[in-house]
């Protein structure tokens, strides 16, 4: 197994042609599959050469099996984990947690000082495994409806965050209203 960042190409064996499929035929329920966007080589391409992002796969022998992005905003420090995607066939044997773990190191590396993640309401064990890397908890959206090609598409997102940096926090500065003040405390004990 190896992890390593996502790159490029035109050619049928390349990442942006695999990862592709394995967003279609693995994550197939996505907003951004169904609009043939993650599954789109071209589309993944263009992102891959954003240096706005990070994109890693899991791999084994030619199978690309897994996929994650972590999106950046370095001005301010922050980054997001996102479109991590797990091909059906291997889920359950760590590869997630690999992934993730991974782009927490490259977080680090660029000196972000938060990392956010958005886990949705039904999948847990994307919740654990960002909690198996120290995210924790610190919201629950509302579940929404959007439309979609026509269809009603619910859904609920568990918001999740790793301080990787304390120290950038100001509580003297912040101004919380005390529902937000209770959630800060509940989430720094």
């Amino acid at each position: 197994m190896t992890i390593r960042i996502a790159e490029g190409g035109a050619d049928i064996t390349s990442d942006t042609n695999r990862i592709a499929q394995l967003y279609n035929t693995s994550f197939s329920e996505h907003i951004l599959v169904q609009r043939r966007l993650l599954n789109d080589p071209t589309y993944l391409s263009h992102h891959f050469q954003n240096k706005d992002e990070i994109w890693v796969v899991e791999e084994c022998g030619e199978e690309i099996r897994g996929v994650a992005a972590l999106s950046l905003c370095l001005p301010i420090g922050l980054g997001e984990i996102e479109r991590v995607c797990v091909s059906k066939d291997h889920r359950g044997k760590g590869i997630s947690l690999s992934l993730c773990d991974r782009l927490v190191e490259e977080a680090k590396n660029k000196d972000l000082g938060f990392i956010e993640a958005f886990a949705r309401g039904d999948q847990p064990a994307m919740q654990r495994t960002f909690e198996k890397l120290g995210f924790k908890v610190y919201g629950i959206s509302p579940r929404f409806e959007v439309m979609h090609d026509g269809q009603v598409v619910r859904e609920q997102f568990v918001h999740m965050g790793l301080l990787l940096k304390p120290d950038t926090v100001d509580e003297h500065a912040m101004h919380l209203l005390p529902a937000a003040e209770k959630i800060y405390r509940v989430i720094h004990q």
